[in-house]
């Protein structure tokens, strides 16, 4: 039974009936007639406005759907908050173009029934905001935050504990905010790439900036050339200057055909910041006659499932987005048991294809550095 709203000042009102309203939807089957405006505003004692909005959003909700002329009934959403329902994981996303954002999206759906959980996508605008700005009133039991933002300032962080619910930040190292997430060691991946090249005895190195410059990049490139400096090697930066929001595939294949221009490249192992882009810097080699592996061995990161397909396939860093979410659905359980910080970061391997091999006549330098590269 609904407590009637007697003694509500008006600026309380809609609220107190938005929530006594959805209790009484908790109660009702799916299919339920649900009461009229006319018979609420009687038993609420309150206008036919606040009436209106409180199904309004209900409606919006999906809890509730009106027909003119037929009546209003309570939907299979209710079912949502029946004891032993799933459990339901806003999955908050950026809405930027691209194969890992729809990865991201098909292995959070792909695996949510082998957790236990139900799935709801939260897109916001990554042009406006950083993190989304706010939830929808339904029902949310735990958040995963995938940002747009590079780092996380502390009034992102303000405004996901505003939220009210347990929060897991995806794809970003917060433990400076003393937040909950799960991230990609960025670093290491730069040196398992810096490693794997010098123990094929590659000396002259190469590393080709094709993201824009955000902090997991920086990280990555960090990795790299630490490693390479404790070698006494120092590679050569080429940044291909891209802007966030912006097709790299062409930039890179000007960049290096342009590196190209004069000759041979000096550098004899290439590292990539990202897998995509390596595309059109194998067709830059390829215009100039620059055999890979023969010539050139080629390393990117990303394995979306395309550096298979390139000829040679592209050896890369596997940052396994399955494995990314698996974590990433194991911290939800946890945090829904109890409270505790969960701060996980992965290392991923490296999957070796066709785009790698020693320089020739290394074989010496190989045997007495495999194993044995400063780290």
């Amino acid at each position: 039974m609904v407590r009637k709203n007697a003694a509500v000042s008006s600026g309380h009102k809609y609220e107190q009936l938005y929530r006594e309203l959805k209790e009484q939807l908790f109660a009702m089957s799916p299919g339920s007639s649900f009461p009229s405006v006319r018979e609420l505003m009687k038993s609420h004692g309150v206008s036919q406005a606040t009436v209106c909005k409180a199904l309004a959003d209900l409606e919006e909700e999906k809890l509730l759907s009106r027909n003119v002329g037929s009546g209003t009934f309570v939907t299979e959403e209710v079912l949502k908050y029946s004891p032993g329902a799933r459990p339901v994981i806003g999955l908050s996303i950026p809405n930027w173009p691209g194969k890992s954002n729809a990865l991201k999206q098909y292995h959070f759906y792909k695996l949510k029934d082998e957790y236990g959980f139900e799935l709801l996508f939260l897109p916001f605008d990554y042009q406006k905001y950083r993190v989304i700005p706010v939830l929808p009133r339904t029902r949310i039991d735990l958040l995963i935050v995938s940002p747009s933002a590079d780092n996380l300032r502390n009034e992102d962080a303000a405004l996901l504990e505003s939220f009210g619910i347990p929060f897991i930040v995806f794809g970003r190292d917060c433990n400076r905010l003393r937040l909950n997430c799960v991230w990609r060691d960025e670093e290491f991946i730069g040196m398992k790439v810096a490693r794997e090249l010098l123990e094929l005895g590659h000396r002259k190195l190469a590393l080709v900036i094709t993201e824009p410059r955000i902090s997991a990049v920086e990280s990555r490139c960090k990795g790299f050339l630490q490693y390479c400096e404790l070698n006494g090697v120092t590679p050569q930066v080429i940044d291909c200057g891209i802007a966030p929001g912006e097709n790299s595939l062409p930039k890179v294949y000007r960049t290096i055909t342009n590196l190209l221009h004069d000759g041979r490249p000096e550098a004899t192992g290439f590292f990539f910041i990202s897998e995509e882009p390596v595309l059109g810097a194998y067709k830059a080699f390829y215009e100039a006659g620059v055999k890979i592996p023969e010539e050139v061995s080629i390393i990117g990161c990303g394995n979306t499932g395309d550096s298979e397909f390139f000829h040679p396939g592209l050896t890369t860093v596997d940052d396994d987005m399955q494995q990314m979410v698996r974590r990433t659905y194991e911290a939800a359980q946890k945090l829904l048991r109890n409270s505790e910080l969960i701060n996980t970061g992965i290392r991923f391997e490296l999957v070796e294809r066709g785009s790698t091999a020693p320089v020739p006549g290394s074989s010496f330098l190989m045997s007495n550095n495999k194993g044995n590269s400063k780290c």
